[in-house]
């Protein structure tokens, strides 16, 4: 995946019918980010797919997976793109129904 150093919006869309928003920041091969709930952390790599691991942080609010504690999201390097918008579509780690 090419992805710019910089700050994006990202909306996520879950299977279980909820959604969510937050924020990435992609500085060189490293990705953090976050929402109200939770804390992203990885790395990108031309090899293989990307493993964020998802730290809870805010109990009190639902998960959009209904998962409430830490996990790992696969996010694999096929991506669809466009000049603006990238889609991705992500499993939990173990459980790719998630």
């Amino acid at each position: 995946m090419i992805m710019k150093d910089g700050i994006y919006s990202i909306i996520f869309i879950s299977n279980e019918d909820s959604c969510g928003e937050g924020i990435l920041i992609k500085n060189g091969n490293l990705i953090t980010g976050g929402d109200i709930a939770s804390v992203y952390q990885g790395g990108l790599s031309e090899e293989e797919d990307i493993i964020l691991h998802v730290h809870r942080y805010n109990h009190e609010i639902p998960s959009v997976l209904n998962i409430e504690q830490d996990y790992q999201l696969v996010i694999p390097k096929k991506v669809l793109s466009n000049d603006s918008n990238v889609t991705l579509h992500c499993h939990v780690r173990g459980n790719e129904k998630l």
